[in-house]
């Protein structure tokens, strides 16, 4: 395999009616096999060619993940162009950089509310000639000679010749096929890179034809799109769209995926579920869940230490199965073979849950610049902490203050702004290599210098945080200040329910943040975390949002996490409060008034 592409006509011919694609539309799966998509790329690119898209030019997807974006970013590709998928919840000012820089010469855009970004940005983009829309509903009176209806634009390619073969054929394995945007830095990825990234996956991993996947993460994604979409395609493993992620808990137990590829947030879900329930549940039930836990954890420890199960703890795994058995159904995981964390790293906690529940996730990371895979564990060597060992041996390296740097040699991969130091490119990203496997320590640039000069990795302090169903997630604190503090994102479906067992009173959900209840809730979680992580700068201060973060707010990424600046700048008065009262430990701290005015952000 040279480029997608060309896969992808092979095996339009070869595999023309078996199935690669679902959709679910109405409550309905809905099949696509490789000769239907193969046909619709095929019609996408005569339309480009009409429409004087070519070799060279750039084409953005601004739109949510369904069939039809990657449909439209292998078009771009075969056509010769530079596919560059740009997230839908980002600004205007966000998308404005990315389509000027890029010099994106075609659009395709979801909805109207996509539509009206790029209207707004398109006067600074002097190369974009043509805005395509997926949906129209709303739209039915545009008069606009730059935009044009998907469908519309389909049928204007009806009658160009079929040139798809030459311009597959005509592809140079070395130019440039993908665009991601990493930390707003622009990398462009050529055919070569993503081929051979999809081969390491495939020998790594051994995923299969008879694999089928649930899509949970956005295309946009580096992950999603190569070790996701792009790998699915190479093995036959059948990518499944559901309509929305408000009905992901049923699509989960409707495909029962054997392969899954999220976000740290989306295991912790899973996790923060089950611990909710077993909370909730009769004693008995309890009992039965922690037993059952405890017992697979004890198997996961002899088969890490090679060690032969003693009788009683084979007992105590037979009687533990049907209960593990039971959650992995009610997840929707009781096929799951194949689990990967991506776009983060999991606290350690988490991923020995999964373990003893019967899942290995494995832990990927991968800098856009390496494809999307630099190290990871192999199935079944997983080892909670880490990713495990470099892709190969020379590819990545940490240096003495900390930072991990690929080598430039081993990426066939073309960056508009190349950060290196002579035959090494630095990640941004911080890092331990010990014993030949990596640990990733969080963003090299968000790491806290306190008064005393002493540093602080604020990520696996807020990744602990995040083990309680309590807290969605953290933001650790305190450059330039004598200790770290936090904020906490709480999760409110949890936080809500445990009031109304505790009977605790609130009227708004900024009332709940701030009740005195909560506020001892939230100390006992963070004194676990100083008490575990012995640090000689624990957390002595927190506040918690006192308002729910919704998908597309600018404090958000697009995989749900904190973004740390903006976070900081909205909470910034919520931050100057914390330090004002923090001369006391946390938990000293409940015998302040939680009514403090000051408090709200608003």
């Amino acid at each position: 395999m040279s480029t997608l592409p060309d896969l992808l006509r092979r095996r339009m011919a070869a595999d023309a009616s078996r199935t690669i694609l679902r959709r679910k539309d109405r409550g309905i799966w809905k099949p696509m096999d490789w000769g239907e998509l193969g046909t619709r790329v095929c019609s996408l690119v005569r339309a480009m060619q009409v429409d004087g898209f070519g070799r060279g030019t750039t084409g953005a997807i601004l739109a949510d993940t369904h069939p039809e974006w990657l449909q439209v970013d292998l078009a771009l590709q075969s056509a010769g162009g530079v596919s560059a998928g740009l997230s839908p919840i980002a600004g205007v000012d966000e998308i404005t950089v990315q389509l000027r820089d890029s010099g994106a010469r075609l659009l395709f855009a979801e909805n109207e509310e996509q539509l009206d970004k790029v209207l707004k940005a398109r006067t600074a983009c002097p190369a974009l000639c043509r805005i395509v829309i997926f949906d129209m509903k709303g739209l039915r009176g545009l008069n606009d000679p730059m935009c044009i209806s998907f469908a519309d634009y389909v049928r204007s390619g009806a009658d160009a010749p079929d040139t798809w073969d030459a311009t597959i054929n005509a592809l140079d394995p070395d130019t440039p096929a993908a665009l991601i945007y990493h930390h707003d830095r622009p990398v462009y990825l050529s055919h070569r890179t993503l081929t051979a990234t999809i081969e390491a996956a495939v020998r790594l991993f051994a995923p299969n034809a008879a694999d089928e996947r649930l899509v949970v993460m956005p295309l946009p994604h580096m992950s999603e799109r190569v070790l996701g979409a792009y790998l699915s395609l190479h093995t036959g493993c059948i990518s499944n769209f559901g309509e929305s992620s408000g009905t992901l808990e049923e699509n989960l137990r409707e495909v029962k995926p054997t392969l899954l590829i999220a976000a740290p947030s989306l295991w912790k879900r899973f996790h923060d579920r089950i611990e909710l329930a077993t909370g909730a549940a009769t004693r008995f039930q309890r009992v039965m869940c922690r037993f059952a836990f405890a017992a697979g954890a004890r198997a996961c420890v002899n088969r890490a230490d090679g060690r032969r199960a003693m009788p009683w703890n084979v007992a105590a795994a037979w009687l533990a199965w049907p209960v593990l058995a039971n959650v992995r159904r009610d997840l929707g995981l009781s096929r799951l073979r194949l689990g990967f964390i991506a776009g983060g790293t999991a606290t350690p906690d988490i991923v020995r849950w999964f373990m003893a529940l019967g899942i290995d996730p494995i832990e990927v990371y991968g800098p856009p610049e390496s494809g999307g895979l630099a190290a990871a564990s192999a199935p079944g060597a997983i080892r909670p902490g880490d990713v495990g060992y470099p892709i190969t041996p020379d590819l990545l390296r940490v240096t003495p203050d900390g930072e991990i740097e690929l080598n430039s040699a081993a990426l066939l991969q073309l960056d508009s702004e190349p950060q290196s130091n002579g035959t090494w490119r630095r990640t941004g990203d911080a890092g331990v290599l010990s014993d030949g496997r990596l640990t990733v320590l969080g963003r090299a640039a968000d790491t806290i210098r306190l008064r005393d000069g002493s540093a602080v990795h604020p990520e696996p302090i807020e990744r602990a945080l995040c083990l309680s169903p309590y807290i969605s997630d953290a933001l650790v604190v305190g450059d330039g200040m004598s200790f770290p503090g936090c904020l906490l994102r709480l999760a409110p479906d949890a936080v809500e329910g445990w009031a109304h067992a505790k009977r605790v009173p609130f009227s708004s959900f900024a009332d709940l943040a701030n009740a005195t209840e909560l506020r001892a809730l939230l100390v006992t979680e963070i004194n676990r975390v100083n008490k575990a992580a012995a640090s000689a700068s624990p957390i002595r201060a927190f506040r918690a949002i006192d308002r729910p973060l919704q998908e597309g707010d600018p404090e958000l990424t697009p995989l749900g996490g904190l973004r740390r600046v903006p976070a900081m700048t909205t909470f910034r008065s919520l931050i100057n409060v914390m330090y004002e009262e923090a001369s006391t430990p946390p938990d000293r701290q409940l015998a302040r008034s939680s009514s403090d005015p000051n408090g709200s952000d608003d």
